[in-house]
């Protein structure tokens, strides 16, 4: 069974020596309350069947590769779905470039974005 706790994102910025790349409210509000995290390949084709919004969700070299070589109107639509999904969190990884999608759909979906 899940361990139920509640920890700032502050605290995961500091921990994980994380770049912000925006945030909807100061870090110390924001909380995370799962200790796993998410791949969202499947969400990135479309399945949400099951999808839990309170994990982290990372996105590493192999989803980002995925996005990158959709059609930027099909980007976008999957990057909108996606946000609209309301992820606690979304960390992209390995210093990957972020899309100005990526950001106008946390931007306007409320959802934290970060970097490693």
């Amino acid at each position: 069974m899940e361990e139920v706790y509640r920890v700032p994102f502050s605290k995961i910025i500091d921990e994980f020596h994380l770049e912000t790349i925006f945030l909807p409210d100061l870090p110390e509000k924001l909380e995370v309350c799962s200790t796993r995290v998410n791949r969202p390949g499947l969400q990135m084709v479309g399945f949400y069947d099951h999808f839990e919004q309170d994990r982290i969700q990372i996105i590493g070299k192999v989803e980002h590769l995925f996005i990158a070589q959709l059609a930027p109107e099909e980007r976008t639509r999957r990057l909108e779905d996606f946000f609209r999904s309301s992820p606690v969190g979304v960390i992209v990884t390995s210093s990957i470039e972020i899309s100005p999608e990526m950001v106008e759909m946390a931007e306007k979906y409320k959802v934290p974005l970060l970097r490693t």
